[in-house]
């Protein structure tokens, strides 16, 4: 299995390779710099969604970030967020705005 070492210090497999660079080493979706502690790939709409494994449906994402997505695909997730804010207020995640 080829693996490389990013500059924020973490071993990913190849194929994560696109993911880490399309972010920038940052959470697709807060925007955080990541940092080998809080560094995770996210797959925008989860396998068991029928989401798939290549790159285009991966993203660099905080653990945070990851976590509270859970199982939940990107549009999911923003209105999830949406609810937390105020009314009328819509999400824009980091690596939307890129």
């Amino acid at each position: 299995l080829c693996k490389f070492e990013d500059t924020i210090g973490v071993q990913l497999k190849k194929k994560h390779r696109k993911a880490v660079l399309t972010t920038r080493r940052r959470c697709y979706y807060c925007g955080d710099v990541l940092t080998r502690r809080s560094a995770s790939i996210d797959h925008m709409t989860p396998r068991s969604r029928g989401g798939s494994d290549e790159a285009v449906n991966k993203v660099t994402a905080c653990k945070p970030c990851n976590n509270e997505k859970d199982n939940m695909d990107v549009e999911s997730y923003r209105y999830f967020l949406q609810d937390k804010l105020a009314k009328g207020e819509r999400v824009v995640f980091w690596g939307e705005r890129c």
